[in-house]
C-alpha cells in the first residue's frame, strides 16, 4: 500500500517539480518498515479408518501492532466438505505493523495442516498421497494427485531415504492452494507496428511473477503470432489502468483483458 514515506516523497516532488527519493535509515526501517508476521498454529485432526471427519486449526499471529491475520483461515481451501473449526487470534505486540509477504497467512497455515495430514497418514499406515486422494475431493487437485502418482520420483520414494552426514534425505509431498481476485476494470492497449508486430501497454506491473511473459503469450496465441513479435510495456501511469499485485489478481485479471483486446484487434484488422 501507499505508506507515509511514499506519500511524503510524492508530495515533495509535486511541490518542487523535481524527483524526490525518500530513504529510511536502518533504525527507521526497523521502526516503520513493517515486519514479516510470525505465527504458531495448533492443528488437530479427527479420523476414522482413513476417513477425515474433522479439522481444528488455531492460529496465533504476531503481526506487531496490526490485526486481521488469516493463518488458520487459509487452509480452509483444502479438504472441502470436511467439518472445520477454525480460529485466528491476533497477538498484538510492540512492533511495527506486519506486512504481506507472498501469500500472507498461507505458508504457516498450510504447512501446519499438511504436516498434520502426513503424520496422521503415517500413523494409519496409509500412503500420504492415497490419504489425500481419499479426503480432498476437489477435482483439480484430484488430477494433480493422479499426476504425482505417475512420477518416477514418487514411485521410488521408498528407496530414496538415506542419511548424508547431518542431512536426512527423502521424498515427501504436501498440498497447497490459494485464492485469487478477478479485477474486471483491468485494461490494456494494443497497437500494431509497421513491421507487423504488436505492442501491449498497461499501467499494471511485473514484480517478478511473470506478468509480461503471460501477457505476451496470451496475445501471441490469440493472434497466431510468434511471441518475439509481441512487446509488453508495463509500469507507466500514462498507460491504461491495470490490475494491482495484491490478492493474486495480476495474471488472472490481465490475461483475459489481453485476450479480449487481441480479439477486438483481430476483428478490426479483418474488417
Amino acid at each position: 500500500g501507499a505508506q507515509p514515506e511514499l506519500l511524503t516523497a510524492v508530495e515533495l516532488s509535486r511541490q518542487t517539480g523535481r524527483p524526490v527519493k525518500y530513504i529510511l535509515r536502518r533504525e527507521e526501517e526497523l521502526i516503520v518498515g513493517g515486519i514479516r508476521p510470525a505465527a504458531r498454529v495448533d492443528a488437530a485432526l479427527c479420523d476414522r479408518s482413513g476417513k477425515l471427519e474433522a479439522i481444528q486449526l488455531q492460529g496465533y499471529n504476531d503481526s506487531g501492532v496490526a490485526i486481521g491475520s488469516s493463518v488458520a483461515t487459509v487452509p480452509n481451501i483444502l479438504y472441502p466438505g470436511v467439518p472445520k473449526q477454525i480460529q485466528d487470534w491476533d497477538v498484538v505486540t510492540n512492533g511495527p505493523a506486519g506486512m504481506a509477504f507472498r501469500g500472507p497467512g498461507g505458508p504457516a497455515g498450510l504447512w501446519a495442516l499438511e504436516q498434520a495430514i502426513d503424520a496422521l497418514a503415517i500413523r494409519r499406515g496409509i500412503d500420504p498421497l492415497e490419504y489425500r486422494k481419499a479426503n480432498d475431493t476437489d477435482p483439480v487437485r484430484q488430477r494433480l494427485f493422479a499426476w504425482v502418482a505417475q512420477q518416477e520420483l514418487w514411485k521410488l520414494r521408498s528407496t530414496v531415504p538415506r542419511q548424508d552426514g547431518e542431512w536426512l534425505i527423502g521424498v515427501g509431498m504436501a498440498t497447497s492452494a490459494w485464492m485469487y481476485i478477478l479485477n474486471p476494470r483491468s485494461l490494456v492497449r494494443l497497437a500494431t507496428t509497421s513491421t507487423g508486430g504488436i505492442v501491449l501497454s498497461s499501467a499494471s506491473q511485473d514484480m517478478g511473477n511473470g506478468t509480461k511473459a503471460a501477457l505476451c503469450w496470451a496475445v501471441a496465441e490469440e493472434l497466431g503470432l510468434d511471441r518475439s513479435r509481441v512487446e509488453v510495456r508495463l509500469g507507466d501511469s500514462h498507460f491504461p489502468r491495470g490490475a494491482g499485485s495484491y490478492g493474486s489478481q495480476t495474471t488472472a485479471s490481465m490475461v483475459p483483458a489481453a485476450r479480449d483486446a487481441a480479439q477486438e484487434l483481430k476483428d478490426l484488422l479483418i474488417e
